[in-house]
């Protein structure tokens, strides 16, 4: 288990900001994780950078899309 939390926890801490977005996006990794650490009960940090890449790789996609695209942009318009 502390093999998750240090991984969620480098997430957590490169995140550059923690507004709603990021919160969900935080919210849905967790989860991930979570789903795949009960599935192979006996993982390493390894195979979580391994399915998940490095925590650095899972918040720079997500970032370089809100920086090229506003948030506003990527909302259905109601």
């Amino acid at each position: 288990m502390n093999d998750s939390k240090r991984y969620l926890k480098k997430i957590r801490a490169i995140l550059p900001v923690w507004g709603s977005y990021e919160k969900r996006f935080y919210k849905d990794i967790r989860s991930n994780v979570t789903e795949f650490c009960m599935a192979h009960p006996d993982y390493t940090y390894s195979d979580l950078e391994h399915e998940f890449t490095s925590p650095e790789e899972v918040i720079t996609l997500p970032v370089l899309i809100l920086t090229i695209f506003p948030a506003n942009f990527l909302l259905p318009s109601t």
